[in-house]
């Protein structure tokens, strides 16, 4: 550590007896003496008892080959609802990493036990609910992503556009999006459960309505998707009966029959830029501020 407190000959021993021994410096041990951990760690939260969606597994692949490219070692943390705070402040306590992607959104209970915890922060593609000391925010608008797509569809000649959306807390930024531009749109829910079993009760509900809506506009593609299989099921022609539009850009929505209308978000550069944003910071490079990143705009035959 003072280089300029060492003797000539006695620097000239010490180099001697390292190429003897063919010595390498153990850089984990030289992390830890810098309190460096060159550890990634990734935190899922779990709900309804189901596992990661295709899209956030999607997201976590991304995350991974660019932590390892970077040279950074992964460490994922899994949360439920039946974890206890106590636990999950234990578990950040005892595995060691340097940042942390919060993956999927996290309850209000656990942002309540790491909200002040020092280590930088990204959530991808979701904003907490409460500040969070040194974080930063990686995804697409919602609300703006939304409002042109609900202008685009309305551009198209559909006037009585209809929103589905999952059983939430508040109506998502989404949903909002559309009832800004059209405040008489009609909201289906998509029930928490069986998929076809809700998509089935959507479109019994659509079905029933003394004025059909011309457009679905579906809260993500998987409810599209679904609710697409439901009509037909019972007959319905898509597009000509009713439209249907997705939301996220799953890539089997351009594989089916008709090709599912979408609004594409950039999951790849959304993890790669998580990744490099975390690196970066902790090397100094970079602040660590929001990045925000458009969302393309797919149009199929569904609409």
């Amino acid at each position: 550590n003072h280089p300029e407190k060492l003797a000539a000959d006695t620097r000239e021993r010490i180099e001697t007896m390292v190429r003897r021994l063919a010595f390498r410096p153990n850089i984990h041990a030289n992390r830890v003496s810098r309190r460096e951990h060159n550890t990634l760690a990734i935190l899922a939260a779990f709900h309804h008892e189901s596992p990661l969606s295709d899209l956030h597994r999607l997201l976590l692949g991304h995350i991974s080959r660019r932590a390892c490219a970077l040279g950074r070692d992964l460490l994922i943390i899994g949360i439920d609802e039946n974890n206890e705070e106590r636990a999950i402040r234990d578990s950040f306590f005892q595995n060691k990493f340097d940042a942390l992607v919060m993956l999927t959104h996290v309850p209000r209970r656990i942002l309540d036990v790491i909200a002040d915890m020092p280590f930088p922060k990204v959530t991808t593609n979701w904003q907490p609910e409460v500040p969070l000391r040194n974080h930063a925010f990686v995804g697409s608008d919602m609300y703006a992503s939304s409002r042109e797509y609900a202008e685009a569809l309305m551009a198209r000649g559909y006037r009585r556009v209809a929103y589905v959306e999952p059983v939430l807390e508040h109506l998502s930024q989404r949903g909002q999006a559309l009832l800004d531009c059209a405040p008489a749109t009609k909201i289906f829910y998509f029930a928490h459960g069986m998929p076809m079993d809700a998509a089935r009760a959507v479109a019994g509900a659509v079905l029933a309505e003394a004025e059909r809506p011309d457009c679905l506009y579906c809260f993500s593609d998987h409810i599209a998707l679904a609710v697409m299989h439901a009509f037909m099921e019972r007959g319905v022609r898509i597009p000509q009966d009713i439209a249907i539009a997705g939301f996220d850009g799953h890539e089997v929505g351009a594989f089916i029959s008709p090709s599912l209308t979408t609004m594409e978000q950039p999951w790849k550069r959304m993890a790669e830029v998580a990744v490099e944003l975390l690196v970066d910071h902790a090397g100094g490079a970079v602040p660590l501020e929001d990045v925000v990143l458009p969302t393309t705009l797919r149009w199929g035959d569904s609409c």
